[in-house]
């Protein structure tokens, strides 16, 4: 398996799930190593830090399970629309806190847990 992290600041504006127009480039890059190998199924992983979502975002999601998993779904529904992967080669999900790289008690810490794992596979799921 490969595996690709992106920080979510480098995908999204706080509380956005609209892409960011800077991520254009590196999604180009990734779309066109993901369409050059068909076979491989894609799962697209959501993480986030320990901080309380904002206010506005509970009244959507009611935890930071549901949030990673629609910045995951983002992603994936970028990927097959935008830059043309096969959309029955995903399965997204949300890790919501469960699974730090990092201590959640300095800001770099939490940011390093902040993160989109797009794991490219040998099989479809």
């Amino acid at each position: 398996d490969a595996v690709v992290v992106f920080p979510t600041a480098l995908l999204f504006p706080p509380g956005s799930l609209e892409l960011r127009a800077e991520a254009s480039g590196t999604l180009d890059l990734l779309s066109t190593a993901l369409k050059l190998h068909p076979e491989t199924a894609i799962w697209i992983i959501g993480h986030t830090d320990d901080a309380p979502l904002p206010a506005a975002l509970t009244k959507i999601y009611p935890s930071a399970w549901e949030w990673t998993a629609a910045q995951a779904a983002a992603l994936a529904r970028a990927l097959q629309n935008r830059y043309g992967v096969e959309p029955k080669r995903f399965t997204v999900a949300g890790r919501g806190t469960t699974a730090p790289l990092a201590d959640n008690d300095t800001p770099e810490g939490r940011q390093h847990n902040r993160r989109l794992e797009v794991r490219v596979g040998p099989s479809r799921p």
